[in-house]
């Protein structure tokens, strides 16, 4: 019979092969919610967005400059298209050496009990 390795990193299961930290059905893994923002980070939001019309003018003017940095000018151009479009959604490719297909294995090894 095979021994079975189990990494130290990895919790130990209870009852029915279950994390002990499993939540129950109906019940939240954060049940006191995101924490509310502090009084300080709420002013500093709040002044940031008096002031994002001057930002985005300011950044609006960078592009504009043909004496600016052609980096500052695409940095710029950036930063407007990211606020007004979204960023762009970033690919990821799956696939293997080559584009083959990702290599993969799954090993079942059934074990009687000893008596």
């Amino acid at each position: 019979m095979a021994k079975t390795v189990v990494p130290e990193n990895r919790q130990k299961t209870g009852k029915g092969g279950k994390r002990s930290t499993s939540f129950k059905p109906g019940q939240s893994g954060n049940p006191g919610g995101r924490p509310k923002l502090t009084p300080e980070l709420l002013e500093l939001r709040e002044l940031a967005r008096q002031h994002t019309r001057d930002a985005v003018e300011a950044i609006i003017e960078i592009v504009q400059d043909a004496d600016a940095p052609a980096s500052a000018r695409v940095t710029a151009a950036s930063e407007i298209l990211d606020r007004g479009w979204g960023r762009a959604t970033q690919s990821v490719e799956h696939a293997g050496p080559g584009g083959a297909a990702i290599p993969h294995s799954m090993v079942i090894e059934f074990v009687r009990p000893s008596r």
